[in-house]
């Protein structure tokens, strides 16, 4: 597509609400890719897989419109990018517990939101203590899994997510406020300082979300039929996590407690959250980090790349490792067409000056912005954005280093334990 009509079409959805309309988002993302030059077709594929749907992107395409014809990988990135576009967006979580209640729980949401995007996820017993893990407000509770997750119903009842879209409400602002302020403990100031760090809208979605949680759990006749988040921060987090099938399987394939990764995590991620900023989603762990996430290793620091058109603060803690340094030609993977490997760093110097975007030596080209932007290639752990363990022995195994191949064997035994 031409790109003064991708820049018309992007102003012309900037100034909506893009609420559900899937294929005003396909279009979006796309415009992102183009413009930023960003070296994946990621999202050229999946514009395209919404033009098989059709070829006016200013229709109002829902997620049942296209739920039977669009790869779940698609919906899943685009639910994701709804969220980051939308900030009155909110993921519900129906519990296994809740059995048989679907239609009267759609047609409660429906009253108080829209629906934008919905989701079965079936966890097995360590993927439910880890999602519960991630959530913070779930992850200390004493009764959690057996609650939640209780058997039988966890064995065949999938979790059930919800993507939602507060609807504007007309109560007496006030009024929100003492029905909020009644609900929280009669804790007036926790609802003045909510108001302080999210803004009066926040209050009203808190308002409806909890009007709707309330209304749901008094109809089915269960206190813990489900859960909604409070703020936008984490539909986020929490949108990072369901809608990404990477993510769900390092939830159901992995034990990090085997290792010291999350206590690190305690002492550098903060910082590097407060020094990257809204910039945090443009970095990537990868090397032994992915696999002290799955529970395989122990890893000595946390190495990262990043998104090359940012720039990274030099103080970060001597364990967080920015690697970019090593991939100055932003790939991090090329196979040339007789087959031979390449890991950047050690390139022949005869490919100082080959333009790798264009050039046709290379079969195989695998760039930083394919590991950030393309969600085959990561996942999410607690917060941050990790490379796939697929990936990682992919690389390890090209690279061939004695410790590269012995975390290949640890990764193929871990593959085998998994499927056997």
């Amino acid at each position: 597509m031409n790109l003064k009509i991708l820049v018309f079409i992007s102003l012309l959805y900037s100034s909506q609400a893009f609420s559900y309309n899937f294929a005003g988002i396909a279009n979006q993302i796309l415009y992102t890719f183009e413009t930023n030059k960003i070296r994946s077709n990621f999202g050229r594929e999946l514009y395209a897989e919404i033009a098989k749907i059709t070829n006016d992107f200013t229709e109002n395409l829902t997620f049942e419109a296209l739920e039977k014809y669009v790869d779940r990988s698609y919906l899943d990135y685009m639910s994701t990018e709804m969220i980051k576009n939308n900030s009155n967006t909110y993921v519900a979580l129906i519990w296994p517990v809740t059995v048989g209640h679907d239609q009267t729980i759609t047609r409660i949401f429906n009253k108080y939101c829209n629906i934008i995007s919905s989701k079965r996820i079936l966890l097995n017993d360590q993927g439910a203590k880890n999602f519960l893990a991630q959530i913070p407000s779930k992850a200390s509770h004493p009764q959690g899994v057996d609650l939640w997750f209780q058997k039988p119903y966890s064995n065949y009842n999938p979790m059930r997510v919800y993507l939602l879209e507060c609807k504007k409400n007309n109560t007496d602002y006030n009024q929100m406020k003492g029905y909020l302020t009644k609900i929280f403990n009669n804790n007036r100031a926790y609802i003045e300082q909510f108001e302080r760090l999210y803004g009066k809208r926040a209050v009203e979605n808190l308002y409806v979300t909890t009007k709707c949680k309330r209304e749901i759990r008094e109809t089915v006749k269960l206190g813990y039929a489900m859960h909604i988040n409070d703020t936008h921060e984490e539909t986020i987090h929490l949108g990072n996590i369901v809608f990404n099938e990477n993510s769900i399987k390092c939830l159901k394939f992995s034990d990090s407690s085997k290792v010291k990764l999350l206590k690190r995590y305690n002492e550098y991620i903060p910082l590097l959250i407060e020094k990257l900023g809204n910039n945090i989603d443009k970095i990537v762990v990868y090397n032994s980090a992915v696999l002290s996430a799955y529970g395989l290793r122990d890893c000595g620091d946390i190495d990262f790349l990043h998104d090359p058109r940012i720039s990274i603060p030099r103080n970060l803690h001597p364990q967080l490792s920015n690697q970019n340094q090593f991939f100055k030609r932003n790939y991090v993977i090329l196979e040339d067409k007789e087959g031979k490997h390449y890991i950047l760093e050690d390139i022949p110097h005869a490919f100082a000056n080959v333009n790798l975007d264009a050039s046709n030596l290379f079969k195989l080209k695998i760039s930083i912005d394919e590991l950030l932007y393309n969600p085959t290639y990561n996942f999410y752990f607690h917060g941050i954005k990790y490379a796939t363990l697929e990936f990682m022995h992919y690389f390890k195994k090209k690279r061939g280093r004695a410790k590269d191949l012995q975390d290949v064997k640890l990764i193929e035994d871990h593959f085998l334990g998994r499927y056997n």
